[in-house]
Formats: C-alpha cells, structure tokens, sequence
C-alpha cells in the first residue's frame, strides 16, 4: 500500500503534533518494508529518509491559503500520487477524496471543544464545524491516549467502534545520563523540575508546580 502524512505540521507548528508527525513517519519508515509512506507537506524541510515527499506549497498572499488546501492542492495531489491510504496527524481534513482512499484521524485531545476559552476564535470555529464532519468520514481514529478517546465518544459516540487508542512512545534520547556536564552549564542542583511543553494556559502549569 501507499500510505500518505499529511505533514503540515514539520513545517508551520513546532510543538507536540510536529514531533509526533516527524517520530511516526520516520518509525514506520524503519520498521515497515512492505508499505510505501509518502510525505505532504507545504514547503520543501528537512527530508524523511526512505519516505517520498510531495510539496503542496501555501501562498502567503491567500488569507486561510494553508487550511484551504485541504479541499483543493492537497486531496488533487493525494489522487495523483495514487495514495490508498491517508493520515491526518492534525485531525482536521483532508476533504473531497474518492471513497476508495482509507483515512486515518488521530486526534490527540478535544481540548477546543471542552475547553474553548484556551483557544483562539477561529480555532474553536474550525473544531466545532469541521471535526464532526472529519470524524464521520474517517474510516478510524486514532487517539494518544485512553482518556481521550473517552472524550471523543462520549461526544461523538459513532466514533466507538471506529476508534483506538495508541500511547505515545518516547525518543531513544530521553535516557538518563551519569554526565552531569549540562546541569552544571546551567547551574541546576537537585532536585529540579523540567518541563518541555508549550508555555499556554491549557497545559495547567501552576498545578504541575504546585
């Protein structure tokens, strides 16, 4: 099979979802020699070694160009590369695909939806009209964790039977070091808190250092 990422996220958003876009594709790359993975992204980055890249490039100069590729370059594109199955890391597309092309949704948390006062306006617009849409077409969804899934169905119960839950895995670089050279570049003593996340007021910070 030929299995399609859409990837904006390697090249315009540079938190979870880009990591987990990035780490996934170049996992299953590694692993899986009987599939093609075919990469669609918006500019031309830093390349995934043994997966074919198709650049569905954004103008700047169209308001909403990036979202708008979902029904138009990116889906054309997708027929063309004659895809049978595709994967939005992003939950939010891709739209007007011929039935024969499989989706695959991973949604990640429904935190616009239960908690709108954290995002922006469009954002919540999107959420509430478009992910609806996007999960009674998908032919399933993948969620990263178990709680979310939850989330979904209580929601959206049509997604029950058509839903999975797959943790995240983690980086072969976080590992516990004996060296302790970069705390001491930094002047860090035990015990120390690390956080890596986005700095919003979603993630609860003041709980985590409460």
């Amino acid at each position: 099979m030929r299995i399609a990422f859409i990837a904006d996220a390697l090249d315009f958003q540079y938190a979870g979802i880009h990591m987990y876009t990035r780490e996934i594709i170049k996992a299953l790359v590694a692993i899986d020699k009987e599939n093609e993975y075919v990469v669609v992204r918006g500019k031309a980055g830093e390349k995934i070694e043994g997966a074919e890249e198709i650049i569905a490039p954004v103008n700047p100069n169209i308001p909403m160009h990036k979202q708008f590729r979902l029904f138009t370059s990116i889906p054309r594109a997708l027929v063309k590369a004659g895809v049978d199955v595709v994967v939005e890391p992003r939950h939010l597309g891709p739209f007007n695909l011929p039935k024969h092309i499989k989706r695959v949704t991973v949604l990640h948390d429904l935190t616009p939806i239960l908690f709108p006062d954290y995002h922006t306006f469009s954002g919540r617009v999107l959420h509430r009209y478009l992910l609806p849409r996007v999960l009674r077409r998908t032919d399933h969804v993948l969620t990263v964790s178990e709680h979310t899934r939850r989330d979904m169905v209580t929601r959206f119960p049509f997604t029950e039977k058509k839903s999975t839950a797959i943790l995240l895995g983690r980086d072969e670089a976080f590992t516990p070091k004996k060296d302790n050279s970069i705390l001491e570049k930094h002047g860090i003593r035990q015990p120390y808190l690390l956080y890596v996340g986005t700095l919003e007021p979603r993630k609860n910070l003041e709980t985590l250092i409460e």
